[in-house]
């Protein structure tokens, strides 16, 4: 079947199912992906993270402001059996509850001065007031 635009054949909501290799039960996305090791994909003109792609086919839209948690722990698996719905809370405790926590990563955030709600990135900024900050001043 030849490719499309969007990297499929025909139906890519099929072919979409033929990009992993099951390994130990995880469905491992065979495609593009991130620096955080999730499958990441182009479908029907948008960029997708593989995991909330594959929710989304099986379930439905995905609430705003929900996350696609893995059973399994692995960013790539794709497989619905390992994914839940959950808040950012859930997907924390989940990793706490698992052991696994960088022991790198502060507990408690600096609020940056900018955007006292806002967790501090550099300069005493938050992420959106540094990025503009630094786009201004390195052009």
């Amino acid at each position: 079947m030849g490719k499309t635009k969007e990297g499929y054949g025909q139906n890519p909501r099929v072919a979409f199912w033929e990009h992993y290799n099951n390994i130990d039960g995880c469905w491992v996305w065979c495609g593009g992906i991130n620096k955080q090791g999730q499958g990441v994909v182009r479908h029907q003109g948008k960029n997708w993270v593989t995991s909330r792609l594959a929710w989304t086919l099986i379930h439905g839209e995905i609430p705003k402001g929900m996350y696609i948690c893995h059973t399994c722990d692995n960013p790539s698996c794709i497989n619905p059996d390992h994914l839940w719905l959950g808040t950012p809370k859930d997907n924390t405790q989940d990793m706490i509850r698992k052991g696994r926590r960088r022991p790198d990563r502060p507990k408690l955030l600096i609020w940056a001065v900018c955007h006292p709600d806002k967790p501090y990135v550099a300069r005493g900024m938050c992420r959106t007031c540094y990025g503009r900050w630094y786009r201004e001043n390195n052009s």
